[in-house]
């Protein structure tokens, strides 16, 4: 649990780095955003301002042209009134100031060119800077006349504020509105990540009842094969004692020593199951593989011939070494070996095969029955998946997973007077 809280909190610290950071890009790419605005709307500001100042000189520039100026004077407070930030409007003719009128305050005629300035008007004890927009009269009969128009630079402030102002309120809205959905996702990660725990927890108390269940399932069906052979082997010797003095004491041994080894492999299967909660308790060893499949084999023996089913048997003189546990083997070639039997018709043959095959060491188990479908091949190692009415499905599953834990691995194929063909490889140990 502790190695999962870890994996967990991992994975919850990347997902809660990674909300961080695209808040943090997201903030900087609305600050970005908020900054190019403004340049933009102090660029947008100051042009118009520049167009209010240059339609109003050439205006009053075409109405200075007249000589009488009292029209003029009228038509300057009526801008100042239509354009607050309109400062002064002033005439001059030759150098000499004929109108000058400071005020508090825009058609602009396409006919005299506007020359734009800068300057700074004292005005008590205050400097207010200005720019200045002058155009000269048009020519024709009347004097050379220039107007001057100075407008406050604060209207550039003012018209920017105002956009930038705006730009705020949707600035403050987009950055609560992200602020928003990521404590959402920050709370979301932490419900998923408890839920998760939950859940997992959950889980794991259902895997330990499953693997109990499945345990128990395991000790029966292993426990099955060699307690049936006991019962035969113990039913052949009360039948060899029944002949009394006809009886043979070679046979009677015989028998007996077998029932023996069933014993012993009843013990040696509950021991096995042991490791099962401690799986780490148990050391790899090296194991001869060829009497591994003897031992299984003499174990069946009684049980193919009652079943009328022959073994071809084909196993090397010299062992086969490889790095494993004896007694999960054993268990697995017994179960695919019941496979076979089970599988093969009466009259049929299981052959079994081992060999070396350079680095590795095959084990072919085949049998005579109607074969495993190709799409079925990966299913049947499944657990409690099983085509035989009544199976548990367990028998296969225990095989592989035995098979696996020595390093080896199990396919199946087509055998080639029909039937399947369990291929087994193991990696070899020559140290021995």
């Amino acid at each position: 649990m502790r190695g999962l809280f870890s994996n967990r909190s991992s994975l919850v610290g990347a997902a809660a780095a990674a909300l961080i950071g695209v808040a943090a890009l997201a903030a900087a790419s609305l600050a970005l955003l908020q900054k190019a605005y403004r340049q933009s709307f102090h660029a947008a500001a100051a042009m118009r301002v520049v167009e209010t100042g240059r339609a109003m000189a050439a205006r009053l520039a075409q109405q200075a042209k007249t000589a009488d100026l009292s029209g003029f004077g009228r038509l300057a407070h009526g801008l100042a009134e239509a354009e607050p930030s309109l400062y002064y409007v002033s005439v001059t003719e030759n150098g000499a100031i004929l109108y000058h009128e400071q005020m508090p305050s825009s058609a602009r005629p396409d006919s005299a060119p506007v020359r734009i300035g800068r300057a700074s008007v004292v005005d008590g004890e205050a400097t207010v800077p200005v720019l200045t927009f002058t155009a000269r009269t048009p020519p024709g009969d009347g004097p050379a006349r220039s107007v001057q128009v100075a407008v406050r630079r604060d209207r550039v402030e003012r018209e920017e504020a105002e956009a930038a102002g705006a730009l705020g309120v949707m600035f403050r809205v987009a950055l609560g509105t992200m602020t928003a959905a990521f404590l959402l996702s920050v709370l979301l990660v932490v419900w998923v990540f408890r839920r998760e725990l939950s859940r997992q927890r959950r889980r794991r108390v259902e895997e330990h009842l499953a693997l109990a269940g499945a345990l128990a399932d395991g000790i029966m069906h292993d426990l099955r094969n060699p307690l049936s052979a006991l019962g035969l082997d113990v039913q052949m010797i009360e039948r060899e004692a029944g002949r009394g003095r006809e009886a043979h004491p070679e046979r009677l041994v015989e028998l007996a020593v077998r029932a023996r080894r069933a014993v012993e492999r009843l013990d040696l299967i509950m021991g096995e199951f042991l490791f099962v909660s401690q799986p780490d308790g148990r050391v790899a060893e090296p194991v001869d593989l060829s009497a591994c499949l003897r031992d299984s084999l003499d174990l069946l023996g009684p049980r193919f011939e009652r079943l009328d089913v022959t073994l071809a048997i084909d196993l090397p003189a010299a062992p086969l070494w490889i790095q494993g546990y004896a007694v999960s083997l054993k268990r697995a070639f017994v179960n695919l070996l019941v496979n076979a039997e089970q599988a093969s018709p009466r009259g049929g043959v299981v052959s079994v095969r081992a060999a070396r095959d350079g680095q590795t060491c095959m084990v072919e188990i085949s049998d005579q029955g109607r074969g495993i479908p190709q799409a079925e091949r990966k299913r049947v190692f499944e657990m409690f998946v099983t085509q035989r009415p009544g199976g548990l499905g367990l028998g296969l599953s225990l095989a592989k997973s035995a098979i696996e834990s020595c390093g080896g691995r199990v396919e199946i194929a087509d055998a080639p007077g029909g039937g399947a063909k369990f291929a087994l490889r193991f990696p070899l140990n020559d140290c021995n």
